[in-house]
């Protein structure tokens, strides 16, 4: 099982195939299985995909503190599993909010970056201009004791009247809900 580590977090990485690289990235919830579950690995059999666990998700180690969160140490975490893998530059698929830790990583290593797809994207934003009526403690402490991703993965599917392909729906519900509070307070 292949560890990249940068600033002593482990994250997980699995390689499968041979061609061009591809790294997957999972948004808010979820691990790498979503990849193999919803069918992307097979149906790009020509492409060398590398299928990344995001710090706080699944065999990658899990920091605390808003700190460990920031956009930034996501796209660092990017480069570092592409490093480990000696992989120059790649494609990009994330999926929700791993499109945008795509964006990032692609204004900061443009060199990097060979194409990005995005899939199941929520609304872009920028953050800096989105004010919150709660502190950092009160947000963190409102998403883990609403259950993390899943109530507003479910209000969201409930208002559409759609819902996520099944085996992604329950791998993204099934991740840690502090994890997500870090990463949606610090973001």
């Amino acid at each position: 099982m292949p560890f990249a580590r940068r600033d002593g977090v482990r994250l997980h990485y699995e390689i499968e195939g041979s061609g061009p690289p591809v790294l997957f990235h999972t948004g808010a919830g979820g691990d790498l299985g979503i990849w193999r579950d919803a069918g992307y690995v097979d149906g790009l059999p020509e492409f060398r995909k590398i299928l990344l666990d995001q710090r706080g998700r699944g065999a990658s180690d899990r920091p605390e503190g808003y700190e460990a969160h920031r956009l930034e140490q996501y796209v660092e975490d990017v480069a570092a599993v592409l490093d480990d893998a000696g992989v120059a530059s790649a494609g990009f698929w994330g999926y929700s909010n791993g499109t945008m830790v795509g964006v990032a990583f692609g204004g900061t290593y443009p060199e990097r970056l060979q194409a990005l797809v995005g899939t199941g994207m929520l609304p872009c934003r920028n953050f800096s201009e989105v004010s919150y009526p709660l502190s950092a403690e009160e947000r963190f402490s409102e998403i883990v004791a609403k259950g993390g991703v899943r109530v507003e993965v479910e209000a969201r599917m409930n208002e559409e009247g759609d819902r996520f392909p099944e085996a992604i729906h329950r791998n993204v519900l099934a991740g840690d809900p502090r994890m997500l509070a870090f990463s949606s307070v610090a973001w």
